[in-house]
């Protein structure tokens, strides 16, 4: 089931030697809640939504936190459209008629 699969999710997550994760839509609030009910030390942070200002939050929280040299694993379904966060991380905008966001640059 869905739930449980996104539960799974979280727990493996907070499993790795991440210091940040990152939980983008609604479903994934139950893989968030397992990452820190497992509570190994990241930081994580949940973001609902599927649209272009959750991708912005998602990006503006990777941005704030990540520091030159840091790798950065972007997962999730194709009908999320994740890429846009690698759009707005690579200093463009998920819109291609607005200027990309100031600190995403």
């Amino acid at each position: 089931d869905s739930c449980e699969a996104h539960h799974n999710i979280g727990v493996l997550a907070a499993h790795g030697k991440a210091k940040l994760l990152v939980f983008v839509g609604d479903e994934m609030a139950e893989g968030a809640k397992a990452a820190i009910k497992e509570n190994l030390g990241a930081t994580v942070i949940q973001i609902s939504g599927r649209n272009d200002e959750a991708m912005q939050k998602a990006a503006e929280a990777v941005h704030a936190f990540a520091r030159e040299g840091d790798m950065i694993l972007i997962k999730g379904s194709r009908g999320m459209g994740l890429e846009r966060i690698t759009t707005l991380l690579e200093g463009n905008n998920c819109q291609d008629d607005e200027p990309a966001k100031d600190g995403l640059q």
